[in-house]
């Protein structure tokens, strides 16, 4: 499963359900399991994220590039300043630590229902021809349904040449229906 895509989930309903109008909400070979228990780490990551959204759009077109560049900036600076401070082998450590902290977050997470369409974008390779739910366990939790598209290649490599021209043109076509 794919922590980006639940953190995407959650920032959509947490928009949705502040007021903010939602226009697309599109998922990159996510799947959710329905036996999850509730996780801070991607309620926190998503609030986060929605404070930073709302900044961000209530910017004039503008200064949202200035924005993005520095947060990242910032971002990057708190990497490098954790990295300076730390040894190799306590590098490695913390790098593994926040990798277990995702998933263990990514595998708790509970999602709340979604009034909205969900788009979700299957890594085709990957895919079991007899695999129960298509929607990958969204279809329960998205009101409004969940559009599907196969993309060549697996969750990874569906992101890379030569399979990432086909997704991009998915998006395209769904980013112009908007």
């Amino acid at each position: 499963s794919s922590f980006g895509g639940k953190v995407a989930f959650e920032m959509a309903r947490q928009l949705h359900t502040a007021g903010q109008r939602v226009s697309f909400v599109a998922l990159f070979d996510t799947s959710l399991t329905s036996d999850e228990k509730p996780a801070r780490g991607v309620l926190w990551l998503a609030r986060q994220s929605r404070v930073h959204a709302r900044q961000l759009f209530s910017l004039p077109a503008k200064e949202r590039a200035p924005y993005l560049r520095e947060r990242i900036r910032t971002i990057k600076n708190m990497l490098l300043r954790n990295s300076q401070s730390t040894s190799g082998s306590e590098k490695e450590f913390n790098l593994q630590s926040i990798v277990e902290t995702f998933y263990r977050a990514s595998e708790m997470y509970k999602p709340g229902k979604y009034p909205g369409r969900l788009t979700l974008f299957r890594g085709s390779d990957a895919r079991n021809s007899e695999q129960d739910d298509p929607t990958l366990g969204w279809g329960k939790w998205a009101g409004g349904g969940v559009e599907l598209y196969d993309v060549p290649g697996t969750h990874l490599s569906m992101l890379e040449e030569p399979h990432a021209k086909v997704l991009a043109e998915h998006l395209t076509d769904c980013l112009n229906k908007q």
